[in-house]
């Protein structure tokens, strides 16, 4: 069987039995945590099995499944008790459901969503603006004469309207300092300078802040850092050295620290002050189920709902103060749909991201529930396959000698677009710098990401406005890809090469507000591919030329 989990935007994995539960690997649990909605389903040959719980508070939970000595599948969700005052009974604050259904992963999220879409986080959803017009975001980092001019020749060459997702603006190097941000790292006359001229060229701009950090060398950290720490049961911080080239522990605040919750506001009225348009909160909607238990919090130790309703009470208190300021934050999260527009997602990137095993792979699960008014982009789409490196780190990080990555995996940059698109997501590109506008070797790929910038923007009643539909059965050719496998903090020869078969052109059924039905495809690869399409007495084929996309209608259900 197949097993679907909340994972970011969803994790299905593949014959759980064989490669998981199998006599080589016996009492394996399965454990999912950061989960980003309440649903876990098993998927059989001939059926389906679905489990959640509804619980309306934001309750610390996780899945747990496992097989027992007889070879039944159990399924549990793990609620831990807060541990204050001793109890001689307690009643579960939510109920929970299980239901058996006919489909894959579609038509589990589709049971979910007829019970999500009720609940309040889902019904005051504040309205996308000019986010639902956004045909194009870039992911760019470093200081304005390399983060803008790449975005306003994307503007022009589109005609479209184009987003900028800019970190590194500030003043200390990345993954350090926070949430001491200020002055900005070019001078603050010249960071409200870029963002007047990026207004002005109509181009949408968040700013890089993290909402859950505090570096506990910051300056600020006496101001309210550990009194606003989630503590371990020991009394010890919960901190993590992102930063790999100059390690600093960065501490992870409790929903519950008023004094950092505090930081976080003046970050965000001050930057409101300066005409930004949208703000970015790192962490939050990705990583709130941690426990804490420093006593000196408004909440008992361990387990309860308190992370959520603090950090619910941080955006609240951010759009108080800021009217019309758009909030973004990383990965999925139902919790806080109610209270920011957008979310990066990263993982159309998965195989660039993610050492995965071949039995597993991202799905737009959360997308297959939640979509219609929420803004999702993102991925790691690097056109010639380099990270970008902060200035501020010590130049010994640096790669000696960089590889043509662009042409040991031709197809990566273009897969991962291609996702963006077919999961109904704003295409993204991570890092485009001038020579990926000027060089020729990048051309096609530059051609790519304009096509199916402007294809997303064309047919955003289905992919912005639309909802995931039960797709019928569908073949193509499936193509061997090489991918790298490379991030931020990763050290010259510890990147790595792999490859893997994946279909060339990938698919999904999208259904506009108004009933209409579209087959979207897209091909990414350098080769045209045959396709076939049937569901019920409905049956579609064709060719798709190398490098396109396609929109085909269906019939109405």
């Amino acid at each position: 069987f197949d097993l679907t989990l909340p994972v970011t935007c969803g994790m299905l994995v593949h014959q759980v039995r064989r490669h998981i539960f199998s006599q080589a690997a016996p009492g394996n649990t399965i454990t999912s945590r950061y989960n980003s909605m309440q649903f876990i389903s098993l998927l059989f040959e001939d059926t389906g099995y679905f489990f959640s719980t509804c619980d309306t508070r934001g309750y610390l939970k996780e899945w747990q499944i496992d097989e027992t000595t007889s070879g039944a599948i159990r399924c549990q969700s793990i609620f831990p008790m807060p541990r204050g005052r001793h109890r001689d009974s307690f009643s579960l604050p939510y109920r929970g459901r299980i239901a058996r259904f006919d489909g894959g992963w579609v038509a589990a999220a589709r049971l979910y969503r007829n019970w999500a879409l009720q609940q309040f986080w889902a019904v005051n959803q504040p309205p996308p603006g000019p986010l639902r017009d956004v045909a194009a975001w870039v992911w760019n980092r470093g200081k304005i004469a390399e983060v803008i001019p790449p975005v306003e020749r994307l503007a022009d060459d589109l005609q479209l309207p184009v987003a900028l997702d800019w970190y590194w603006w500030h003043q200390s190097e990345y993954d350090t300092a926070y949430p001491d941000y200020f002055p900005p790292r070019e001078g603050e006359a010249a960071f409200t300078q870029a963002i007047d001229r990026l207004n002005a060229r109509g181009i949408l701009t968040q700013v890089y802040t993290n909402g859950s950090l505090w570096d506990a060398r910051a300056a600020s950290w006496p101001e309210g850092g550990e009194a606003s720490a989630a503590l371990q049961p020991d009394g010890s911080l919960f901190s993590c050295d992102f930063n790999r080239y100059n390690p600093h522990p960065l501490t992870f605040m409790c929903g519950m620290g008023l004094e950092f919750r505090r930081k976080i506001v003046e970050t965000a009225d001050r930057l409101r002050h300066w005409r930004l348009p949208m703000l970015y909160l790192d962490v939050i909607t990705c990583n709130h189920d941690y426990l804490c238990c420093n006593p000196h919090h408004a909440h008992e130790p361990g387990g309860g709902n308190y992370q959520v309703q603090g950090f619910r009470e941080l955006f609240r208190e951010i759009r108080q103060n800021n009217p019309g300021l758009l909030l973004c934050s990383e990965e999925c999260s139902e919790d806080f749909l109610d209270l920011v527009e957008a979310n990066i997602v990263v993982y159309p990137s998965q195989e660039r991201a993610l050492r995965l095993p071949e039995y597993q792979e991202v799905i737009p699960l959360f997308m297959a529930v939640y979509h219609g008014r929420h803004a999702f982009f993102g991925n790691y789409a690097l056109m010639d396959g380099i990270p970008p490196y902060d200035d501020r780190w010590p130049d010994a990080g640096r790669f000696r000698s960089e590889k043509a990555w662009h042409r040991l995996c031709p197809e990566q940059f273009a897969l991962e677009v291609a996702r963006n698109v077919v999961w109904g997501m704003q295409p993204t590109v991570a890092t485009l710098r001038q020579e990926n506008l000027d060089r020729p070797e990048f051309a096609a790929d530059y051609t790519f990401f304009k096509d199916a910038a402007a294809f997303y923007h064309r047919h955003r009643q289905f992919l912005f406005d639309g909802q995931l539909g039960i797709p019928g059965a569908f073949s193509c050719p499936r193509q061997e890809l090489h991918f790298l496998q490379r991030g931020l903090y990763t050290k010259e020869g510890e990147e790595n090469l792999s490859s893997g078969f994946r279909p060339a052109v990938l698919h999904a059924v999208w259904e506009s507000p108004d009933g209409r039905r579209m087959l979207i495809l897209a091909n990414y690869t350098y080769q045209a591919a045959d396709w076939e399409y049937t569901e019920s007495t409905t049956r579609r084929q064709g060719r798709l030329e190398a490098r396109s996309l396609a929109a085909v209608p269906l019939p109405a259900e």
